[in-house]
């Protein structure tokens, strides 16, 4: 059964460079991990971690409401498509809904749009590149 709960910013790490590093540059150690408002949650199977990701507070100027942004999200590819990434950002709904956040916004990977889309997020603006990264996309969601 999978748990979820809050883990240490250092605690993401070796996912986020597991998963998400496109080059020698990329840059796992984020702005803001360590910021008192952030929160770092992790996916457990058993006591192995295989799904992460960070919440920050941060603000898309074009929308007044109280939010947050989903930064290094990350499964283990052997349990990508089990529901995993679903169900952590369910969690993260769940929890900040109840703290008043109303919406949720992340950059995207180009690749990673379709997943967020089947969770009702809906992508805004034209796709940009982040530096030693890939292609994005802005996307929002309200909940």
């Amino acid at each position: 059964m999978l748990k979820i709960r809050e883990i240490q910013a250092i605690e993401t790490y070796d996912l986020r460079l597991k998963v998400l590093k496109t080059s020698e540059k990329y840059i796992y150690k984020y702005q803001g991990d360590f910021d008192t408002e952030t929160k770092h949650f992790g996916a457990f199977l058993n006591k192995d971690c295989i799904g992460i990701v960070s919440v920050m507070k941060n603000s898309l100027a074009a929308y007044s409401q109280k939010q947050i942004q989903l930064r290094g999200m990350a499964v283990t590819p052997k349990m990508q498509g089990k529901n995993v990434g679903k169900q952590l950002i369910q969690f993260i709904e769940k929890q900040y809904r109840q703290k008043g956040v109303s919406l949720i916004w992340c950059n995207a990977r180009e690749y990673a749009v379709p997943f967020y889309k089947k969770l009702g997020f809906e992508s805004i603006g034209d796709k940009f590149y982040i530096e030693h990264v890939c292609f994005h996309y802005k996307m929002i969601k309200n909940i």
